[in-house]
């Protein structure tokens, strides 16, 4: 890790980089990767490559804290998914994190012709609503969890709503498979 520090104690400037290589928690493997960032401690920019398990991620974004909220923006991120292949995100993508509630606005990704849209999710200590919906996904992504015998071929479309209440679950999952 290295960084600078400049500015007034009033007004501090941050610059730094940090790498971590094969870090560990709890016996969990979390990767390695690099993170760089600049601002004030009220107003951050990032960016961050990151690798887990044959699975890359590079991402760039701005942190804004008030008081007791932190609201973030994810301007471009790529995942680079060993079994589908690339996903880039199409829009930036926001959210907001209070001591009671974190939201975070729908961001729309795309792989080739498939586009995965993960709506608004609002999450309390009492709730929790989401969806997501995935269109044009190759069933090919699913071939190394079949069995080498079955062939498939073709697309599909899925849509996911969940919702939690005071400890309750529910939701819709709703498949539409094409040729």
């Amino acid at each position: 890790a290295e960084g600078t520090l400049s500015g007034s104690l009033d007004l501090p400037v941050l610059t730094g980089s940090l790498s971590a290589r094969a870090l560990v928690n709890d016996g969990t493997p979390l990767g390695s990767g690099d993170i760089r960032i600049s601002g004030s401690p009220e107003s951050l920019d990032l960016e961050s490559s990151w690798m887990l398990k044959g699975n890359s991620i590079r991402f760039s974004g701005a942190l804004e804290r008030d008081d007791s909220t932190i609201s973030g923006r994810l301007s471009s991120a790529r995942l680079d998914q060993k079994e589908t292949g690339v996903w880039v995100l199409l829009e930036p993508a926001t959210f907001v994190v209070t001591p009671e509630l974190l939201t975070v606005d729908e961001s729309l990704w795309s792989n080739g012709d498939a586009r995965l849209r993960l709506g608004q999710m609002i999450r309390s200590s009492e709730s929790l609503a989401t969806e997501i919906e995935l269109t044009g996904a190759p069933l090919q992504w699913l071939e190394p969890y079949t069995p080498e015998e079955v062939a498939i071929s073709g697309y599909v479309d899925s849509r996911l709503r969940v919702q939690q209440s005071d400890g309750e679950w529910s939701g819709r999952f709703e498949w539409l498979q094409r040729d």
